[in-house]
């Protein structure tokens, strides 16, 4: 869903205004990996039992959605990280930084 939406964005086909379009690529940070520029948003959070909250019954969520590009080649991308336990460190900036470092080796792959 959230790649189906960048892609969307990045094409221009959103109900929005063209000034609308280029104020959300241009905010989002952006980050270098292996000759790629990649841009993307991380979150954070916890799923578990709503009625059990005590911290053992939480495992910890992150997640990294964006868009790379090299030369004359784009990607769009989702990457979800889903804990086996609960962790007290942001889990998005792990996700991103994991994805970061992999990018490289995963579009060699995609070829």
């Amino acid at each position: 869903e959230q790649a189906n939406f960048l892609r969307r964005l990045l094409a221009g086909e959103l109900p929005v205004s063209d000034k609308a379009h280029a104020m959300t690529r241009a905010i989002l940070p952006t980050f270098q990996a292996g000759g790629w520029t990649v841009h993307g948003k991380t979150g954070t959070t916890r799923l578990g039992d709503s009625v059990d909250k005590s911290s053992l019954g939480w495992r910890s969520l992150g997640w990294f959605v964006g868009w790379a590009n090299k030369d004359a080649r784009n990607i769009v991308f989702a990457r979800l990280v889903i804990d086996t336990k609960r962790s007290d460190t942001p889990k998005g900036p792990q996700t991103r930084a994991m994805f970061l470092k992999q990018l490289p080796n995963l579009v060699n792959k995609s070829k």
